[in-house]
């Protein structure tokens, strides 16, 4: 989008408050706009690579699956990620979310099978669907206090999976969800949980003991 000489007299920036891409924001060579929303799309991740610029505020669908990256500096000012956001990055062995993020879309995280190392400093809600499916190296679960969800086959497949601290105020714990852990050995359940989705814990083989509240009766093996 190009402005005409007069319209450059008239305005000292056009505030541009919809999505648009990092592409976008590198064409404005005359600094005519200001981004508000800008996004980094796979496309953009190609053009300039792994390092996100700060100015920043989503990853789009995909931006670095299958990138062959294996640890990924965050910027604070995200707040999103989209769906399959890091999907099969297979040497991906470290994930720091930081503090403003607000959404992780589904499938995000599916298939890093390399992943060891996560860390929460984000405050979001809701972990959705799949999203760390067949993590098959991830040891340890530290879901952060604000979490109410975990979706649908969240931490399936996370063979390794040992040891998940969940916090206080989680609600709800959905189908399948960690089905298949076969490394996991003992769970304990908070008091807030209303409902368990079914086979919740399906085949996790090494679980000798789930300590859960009196309100629920959900099988969830």
């Amino acid at each position: 989008m190009e402005l005409s000489e007069k319209e450059q007299h008239k305005f000292y920036k056009v505030v541009v408050w919809y999505l648009a891409s990092y592409s976008a924001f590198s064409e404005d060579k005359k600094n005519c706009f200001d981004f508000k929303n800008l996004t980094y799309t796979k496309s953009d991740r190609n053009a300039f690579g792994v390092n996100i610029p700060k100015n920043v505020k989503s990853l789009d669908v995909a931006c670095f699956s299958q990138c062959e990256v294996q640890e990924v500096q965050l910027p604070d000012n995200l707040t999103s990620l989209a769906e399959y956001c890091f999907s099969k990055c297979y040497f991906l062995e470290r994930v720091i979310l930081s503090k403003n993020i607000i959404h992780i879309g589904s499938y995000c995280f599916s298939d890093c099978t390399g992943l060891t190392f996560l860390k929460f400093e984000c405050h979001i809600q809701t972990l959705e669907e799949n999203t760390f499916a067949n993590c098959s190296s991830l040891k340890t679960l530290d879901i952060p206090n604000g979490v109410k969800t975990i979706g649908d086959e969240c931490f399936v497949n996370c063979s390794a999976l040992e040891i998940v601290n969940m916090p206080y105020t989680l609600e709800e714990i959905s189908t399948k969800c960690f089905e298949n852990c076969i490394s996991l050995r003992d769970v304990v359940i908070p008091n807030g949980v209303t409902r368990l989705g079914k086979e919740c814990f399906l085949q996790c083989i090494r679980l000798t003991e789930i300590v859960k509240n009196e309100r629920l009766y959900e099988d969830i093996y």
